[in-house]
């Protein structure tokens, strides 16, 4: 909590003029004297009660006894924290320390990302602990890969793609929008979750990296504005045909997964591990369940991976998992995760199979 106090100090002066007796050595005046609060005093002999040297210029008084104003404040902590000095007229006290109102601003008070200046009234926290005053929020739009709002300090600044997203300087920086890098990506997502116990059949599934326009373009109806892949699944029927023997049907499933490029690598591999989530889906079980435990069983998948790269990029997105207030992708993470978090994978596995 943070305190407005005041502090006040008082003034003498010196006069010259035969004046009385001195207050304190009884002493007949003669020349200079100070004269305070109708007692007088040889300057010498004005002294501070604490420290007992004389008191030249302002003075306090303390259990009715004159001291120096630095003398007063020390012993009542009346001392800026950060520069030591006396703390005069309206000062700040907070956590039991006090401060000079600029001292405070300057050297103590949280800052702004944005604009770097102190944060008074009311502010807004991210998801990395980053804190701006409320006003910037219309100022400029948020990142739509990190959600981050874009300005020079907070984010590096940010560019506007083609296809209508925000990035921030950030994001861009590490972003990946060529095939090969993000079929890099496929092959080392693809690796860690077989070591985890996930074995997806590959030989016809296809990743292809778009822009939004192509994501949206793949989805067709299902696109939300928050997606950042989908995976389309088709059956190709083949009839065989055998001498003396009835025809058989095969059944061959393919898939084409489309994933959002633009962003960094970890935000593309998470998005890699959902859909293949969804092809294991596809290859091992009969994938109608409700859209929330769908979607929940595919976010945990992609929990699971991040957990293995262990960086402070892969905590923030699993924060955004376990904090999405999404009743389809966040309440559905949270039942599964509820379920399964410390259990071996392959009771996970088997749920996902069974529903049960």
């Amino acid at each position: 909590m943070i305190k407005y106090v005041l502090f006040f100090m008082c003034v003498f002066s010196v006069v010259t003029a035969a004046q009385d007796r001195c207050s304190k050595c009884r002493q007949e005046i003669t020349g200079q004297y100070i004269a305070v609060e109708g007692l007088f005093f040889h300057p010498e002999h004005f002294l501070c009660h604490v420290c007992k040297l004389q008191i030249e210029g302002n003075y306090s008084k303390q259990d009715g006894f004159f001291v120096h104003p630095e003398c007063s404040a020390k012993a009542q902590g009346m001392l800026c924290t950060i520069c030591g000095k006396v703390l005069e007229g309206a000062y700040i006290k907070a956590e039991g320390k006090s401060y000079h109102k600029s001292c405070f601003e300057n050297s103590v008070a949280q800052k702004c990302a944005v604009c770097l200046k102190p944060i008074t009234g009311d502010y807004i926290t991210d998801i990395y602990s980053n804190i701006y005053h409320a006003e910037h929020k219309n100022e400029s739009p948020q990142c739509d890969n990190c959600s981050r709002l874009i300005s020079e300090n907070l984010s590096l600044g940010g560019y506007d793609y083609k296809d209508g997203r925000h990035i921030c300087g950030k994001c861009y920086n590490s972003a990946l929008f060529d095939e090969g890098s993000i079929q890099h990506l496929v092959r080392k997502v693809v690796s860690e979750l077989r070591g985890l116990g996930f074995e997806t059949a590959m030989q016809h599934v296809t990743f292809i990296a778009v822009d939004r326009i192509g994501l949206q373009k793949a989805a067709g109806s299902k696109y939300t504005p928050s997606m950042r892949g989908i995976c389309n699944a088709s059956t190709k029927t083949t009839t065989i045909k055998a001498e003396n023997r009835r025809s058989t049907k095969r059944e061959e499933k393919s898939f084409r997964v489309y994933v959002l490029n633009g962003v960094p690598a970890i935000n593309i591999e998470a998005t890699i591990a959902h859909e293949l989530m969804h092809v294991w889906m596809y290859q091992n079980t009969d994938p109608s369940y409700s859209h929330p435990l769908l979607e929940g069983l595919c976010n945990y998948t992609a929990y699971l991976y991040l957990r293995t790269v262990n960086s402070f990029e892969s905590s923030i997105l699993i924060k955004g998992f376990t904090e999405d207030p999404d009743p389809v992708y966040g309440d559905g993470f949270r039942v599964i995760r509820s379920k399964f978090e410390g259990k071996p994978v392959n009771s996970f596995l088997r749920y996902a199979i069974s529903g049960n």
